[in-house]
């Protein structure tokens, strides 16, 4: 995979996993009434602008992390 198509690969990511996640917790916090949508969409949008950084500098951070600890069991 090249670098155009892992970069789409995490933003299509982060797009869904924050629908999933903003949509489940608008859902618990306020119900189904009248203003679900609009503030389902408002958390989304912050959800996800939240999202794409993590998914680009988070899996590197977890990759490090976890070398550290491998090469201290080893």
């Amino acid at each position: 995979m090249d670098k155009k198509q892992l970069m789409m690969s995490k933003v299509i990511n982060s797009l869904i996993v924050s629908m999933c996640i903003s949509f489940t917790m608008t859902s618990i916090n306020i119900g189904f009434d009248g203003k679900f949508i609009a503030q389902w969409l408002k958390g989304w949008g912050i959800a996800f602008s939240v999202a794409v950084p993590l998914s680009l500098f988070v899996p590197h951070l977890a990759n490090r992390i976890v070398s550290i600890l491998f090469q201290r069991i080893k």
